[in-house]
């Protein structure tokens, strides 16, 4: 279960707006931070208090100090406005939120609106039907778009910036009947219902309950061949939650707003679609039978479990967010709704015997037959796991540092690399790109100053930092009678107290939070193969083996897991030395699985992903090895390698 907010955002007029809008910000700022997902703003042009005209130019300002949570337009109302300039907004949005954009339409709920544009109510739906058939041609044809309808006409149209996301996950409002929630179950799209919708609204047919929303979608999709938990999973159901400590404080504090809130609705004539049963008047929607017939929660998430909407469980829960106490906006009511709802939340979902996480968005496209590969940008949707999440790798401008930064990157998290070398640093952020979600430090893992201000940076740039990967590395071969000092050193600086020296970093500045947090050492096989001409650096790699657990030990208590990956031979500029010739040959020999090839540094990555992620939580103290099986028959030694490649003479 995934939760968010939906705004309209709803603001009395006697209000000082501009304040408004900044306090809708830090709203969207505060949500990222407690953890919720999505964060939903709508658009309207009359009325005098739902005052966001054009909510692109607020997910744009919102993006820029957030990093994590998703942003959607909640809606632009298409009877009002050219499908191409909309389509063409968009995709720019979308670049300038890193993909995080959710593209939400609908046809305009206010009357007061339609009578501004000079809108006859009766062309409100086939004119945003006609607007989403030409914007998703915009949004997702490689060929210029030619299109003759009733209300647009378009000949050889190509947008010039594409949208930065594949496929652009479009949601669609439902107000008046069941129509677009059809359509969101045929096309595999996501469904928004108002926070004002019955549950079930019995005999009154004037206006769609939960229940037919849910049943046309699931029918929809069913009839497109459409997995049912894909369809549920797209739903969006917005709700009014209040926390308090009883239901009579909450009525206190909220009666104010909510009956400003609802009295103006009531005006608009929506009150029609709040009703329940034959022989309901105007004079009955009182805020007292609100709360009673509608899930206005004042703490147990009553309005939000799976029998409100007949569908089976699933979907996504929004908070209306709206200024509930007049002139204090959400009053401190992100927190705690995110402290008593969502847990309570997903502890009744696990006491219900509820199936596993839902499929995220990737997998939800993929298995609706609507989505192959990654982004136009070569990212890949981010996941929950790592999307907002910041992770230091030391060692990151090349070999297996490098490729844990661009698996971190493509699945949506920050990267902080600590690198010593400028050339690297050059080289990789040209590579990586990654935008406003990598930042460099160029400087020593030996050095504890250089260390302190990488994490400053980490901390200043993102906020705090969820995973350490200490995988700074260097090596010689030589005999322990040729063993410089310099260089022995070097090696146990680099590997073993540039592990310490992060390591106590990444403790010190730990939050008292309890969220899970990971460490990944990149550790060797040679921590448990001695090898000959590699004394410091098996001694080295050694005491990472060993410090990993007993990190494992000190840190579990705070939440944060420790394990170590042993890598074989991998294809980076430190190994290639020992990848080619006869002896390379030797190395893949020993390769037990099918492919007889050394590693690829995103071979490592992999593995260092899944050990960052929930589904490694009970993994910690860990040696791993990452080498196709290549330990089983035994490692050449490393003083033969050098020999056999002329780097260096044999003794006598």
């Amino acid at each position: 279960m995934k939760f968010g907010f939906f705004t309209m955002p709803e603001h009395p007029p006697r209000e000082n707006w501009t304040l408004s809008y900044d306090r809708d910000i830090a709203g969207i700022v505060e949500a990222e931070r407690l953890g919720f997902d999505e964060y939903w703003i709508g658009e309207h042009h009359t009325g005098g208090y739902e005052n966001v005209p054009v909510p692109e130019y607020m997910i744009a300002k919102a993006s820029a100090v957030t990093h994590r949570i998703r942003l959607g337009t909640g809606v632009i109302n298409l009877p009002y406005q050219d499908p191409f300039m909309v389509a063409e907004r968009m995709a720019f949005l979308d670049h300038l939120t890193h993909g995080r954009l959710e593209y939400g339409f609908g046809g305009g709920g206010l009357p007061t609106d339609k009578a501004l544009f000079g809108l006859e109510p009766s062309e409100a739906s086939p004119r945003t039907n006609e607007a989403l058939e030409i914007i998703w041609q915009l949004l997702t044809s490689e060929d210029p778009v030619t299109y003759e309808g009733v209300y647009w006409k378009y000949e050889n149209r190509q947008l010039q910036v594409g949208p930065y996301q594949d496929v652009p996950p479009f949601a669609i409002a439902g107000l008046t009947g069941v129509h677009n929630y059809a359509k969101c179950g045929e096309k595999g799209w996501k469904p928004l219902s108002v926070h004002f919708a019955p549950t079930d609204n019995g005999t009154y047919t004037d206006a769609p309950d939960l229940k037919a929303m849910g049943a046309a979608m699931l029918q929809a999709g069913a009839s497109a061949g459409i997995d049912p938990a894909v369809t549920r999973d797209n739903w969006r159901i917005v709700r009014e939650v209040y926390v308090t400590d009883d239901k009579d404080q909450a009525l206190r504090d909220i009666r104010e707003g909510v009956k400003l809130s609802y009295d103006y609705l009531f005006g608009l004539g929506l009150g029609a679609l709040m009703k329940i049963g034959d022989g309901m008047t105007d004079a009955d929607l009182t805020l007292d039978w609100m709360v009673e017939k509608h899930p206005v929660d004042h703490r147990q998430p009553r309005g939000l479990c799976p029998a409100d909407h007949g569908a089976g469980g699933g979907g996504r829960r929004l908070r209306h967010a709206a200024d509930q106490r007049p002139g204090l906006g959400d009053h401190g009511q992100v927190e705690p709704v995110a402290g008593d709802v969502r847990p309570v939340r997903h502890a009744a979902l696990h006491e219900a015997g509820a199936a596993g996480p839902a499929p995220e968005a990737g997998e939800r496209r993929a298995r609706a037959g609507l989505m192959a590969g990654s982004t136009s940008a070569g990212l890949s949707s981010p996941v929950p796991e790592l999307a907002g999440r910041t992770v230091v790798v030391t060692g990151g401008g090349s070999g297996i540092g490098k490729g844990i930064a661009a698996a971190v990157l493509e699945k949506g998290g920050n990267v902080v690399v600590l690198e010593i070398e400028p050339a690297n640093i050059k080289a990789a952020a040209e590579e990586l790109g990654g935008g406003d979600r990598i930042a460099w430090h160029e400087g020593s893992v030996c050095v504890a100053a250089d260390v302190e201000a990488a994490f400053a940076l980490a901390v200043e740039r993102f906020g705090t930092v969820d995973h350490l990967v200490n995988n700074a590395g260097t090596a010689t071969v030589a005999l322990v009678e040729d063993t410089t000092e310099e260089d022995w050193d070097l090696i146990v600086d680099t590997l073993l107290k540039g592990t310490f020296l992060c390591t106590r970093e990444f403790a010190r500045r730990l939050p008292d939070d309890g969220a899970p947090r990971s460490i990944v050492n990149i550790s060797s096989l040679n921590a448990v193969a001695a090898t000959d001409g590699m004394g410091s650096y098996c001694a080295a790699k050694a005491g990472v083996k060993s410090f990993t657990e007993v990190c494992a030990g000190e840190l579990g208590r705070r939440n944060v897991r420790v394990n170590a990956i042993g890598p074989g031979l991998v294809n980076t500029p430190l190994g290639e030395g020992f990848s080619v010739g006869q002896i390379g040959q030797e190395f893949t020999d020993r390769t037990l699985v099918a492919d007889k090839r050394n590693q690829e540094p995103s071979d490592i990555a992999d593995v260092a992903l899944f050990l960052m992620s929930p589904a490694a939580q009970r993994i910690t103290g860990h040696f791993i090895p990452v080498d196709g099986g290549q330990h089983v028959r035994g490692l050449h030694s490393y003083w033969d390698v050098a020999f056999a490649q002329g780097l260096v003479e044999r003794p006598t």
